[in-house]
């Protein structure tokens, strides 16, 4: 079944007296959809559904996976105004088309968040940067453990939780709008640079090239301490103490 009939097939199915207005998000409606691309809709309702289960439901449809989370349009909005999660949101809205709108409500919301005031947030970003930042020191305790007891099963699921935390807190920092989830660690080398040492840590953090478990930790180790150098100006003073603890560890794992 061709894309379009199926989203006008899928609108038909989704319609009801809840539904406020159905969106296509993600690689469909940028146009950079492949062979392994889902269908990502959002369809917005006037009440969440009472079943948890039913806020994201997966399934086959004429060979295609369709992806469907069920939102209340205001409250997805809202979370435009909080830095950790409008750097996920408000690239959702901008690259958002409309199927079905019939108040014009889904479409206000993706005109805001197409002109969205990105300097409106640097302050609370910065902020959140640096709690990201310090939370992360708890992953880097149990890298140093893994390393230590040369358990790198324990190490690799820790590296992966802290470089996600990193990124994170490194997108943040920086006020960085980020355009798709897929482009996030493109974007963040090309913004500090692809041949930094914080961009080579990461990509050795993350296996590549592939690399034996032990090292790929001391490059996680050393994303941390890079990330640090990074955010230095934007580190909260109650934040300080554990982050300079914490790369005081690191400086004695990797001497």
């Amino acid at each position: 079944m061709p894309i379009e009939a199926l989203l006008q097939r899928l609108v038909r199915e989704l319609v009801d007296d809840n539904t406020l207005a159905i969106g296509l998000t993600g690689s469909h409606a940028r146009g950079d959809a492949n062979a392994h691309s889902d269908v990502d809709l959002w369809h917005f309702v006037k009440k969440t559904p009472e079943d948890p289960r039913a806020a994201y439901r997966l399934r086959m449809v004429e060979g295609w996976l369709v992806s469907v989370s069920v939102r209340v349009l205001a409250e997805e909005a809202a979370l435009m105004r909080a830095p950790q999660t409008a750097i996920a949101v408000v690239p959702g809205f901008r690259q958002m088309r409309s199927l079905h709108d019939p108040q014009g409500e889904l479409a206000q919301v993706i005109g805001e968040a197409r002109n969205f005031p990105w300097d409106s947030l640097r302050a609370a970003a910065s902020d959140q940067a640096s709690y990201e930042l310090c939370g992360n020191a708890e992953e880097v305790g149990k890298l140093l453990m893994a390393l230590e007891q040369g358990d790198d099963e324990m190490g690799l699921f820790w590296l992966h939780a802290m470089v996600f935390g990193l990124l994170n807190a490194t997108t943040l920092g920086l006020g960085l709008p980020v355009e798709t989830e897929n482009a996030q660690v493109q974007q963040l080398q090309g913004a500090v640079g692809v041949d930094s040492a914080w961009s080579r840590a990461l990509r050795e953090a993350l296996g590549i090239p592939p690399a034996p478990a032990a090292l790929r930790l001391r490059a996680g180790l050393r994303l941390y301490r890079g990330t640090a150098a990074l955010l230095e100006e934007k580190i909260r003073p109650d934040d300080q103490a554990v982050v300079d603890a914490t790369l005081q560890r690191i400086e004695v794992a990797l001497s």
